[in-house]
């Protein structure tokens, strides 16, 4: 068990993870974040934080390397939070983790004649997510390649119409439900 810094009169992590309040004795609950990993909920003055757990881990338990500042899970498996699963990386290294296990896939860009012709779909009505789907890119990145194409043909206000109308369609048939 070790306090943690900056909570030192307040919270303890144990190895496994475990975070305990050491006012009440209570383990704290663990939430999930939207990036997929596990948080947990410190407070200070009056004022709340979550904080990766993986970190925390790392920065109570593993010893610090120089250079090295964030914090890897070797099998990939984000809420695997085992000491022996974690690792302190450069960005670099994790980024490579990341795309030689999979985690990642090396972003696609589409040619500006594919691109283009999707964009006209889009104009005539489809749905970038419909569009999507027979294509080897994920939505995000579609929207801005489909965006800098647009611009550059001269069809940017036309685009913009048709997200705002796409937009609007969403609101409407959420309404309905």
């Amino acid at each position: 068990m070790r306090p943690i810094t900056n909570y030192e009169h307040q919270y303890v992590i144990y190895a496994d993870g475990c975070v305990v309040n050491t006012k009440t004795n209570r383990t704290l609950k663990t939430y999930l974040s939207n990036s997929g990993y596990l948080q947990v909920g410190l407070w200070k003055d009056n004022k709340g934080t979550r904080v990766y757990l993986h970190r925390l881990l790392a920065q109570h338990y593993l010893p610090s390397i120089y250079g090295k500042c964030f914090v890897n899970h070797k099998d990939g498996n984000k809420l695997n939070n085992s000491l022996n699963n974690l690792e302190w990386v450069t960005k670099s290294e994790n980024a490579i983790h990341a795309l030689e296990t999979g985690l990642v896939v090396r972003p696609i860009k589409l040619s500006e004649e594919l691109t283009l012709v999707v964009l006209k779909e889009f104009l005539s009505g489809e749905t970038l997510t419909e569009l999507v789907k027979d294509l080897p890119i994920q939505l995000p990145r579609l929207s801005v390649q489909i965006r800098k194409v647009a611009s550059k043909h001269g069809l940017l206000d036309q685009y913009k119409q048709q997200v705002k109308k796409a937009h609007m369609e969403r609101i409407h048939a959420r309404r309905k439900q």
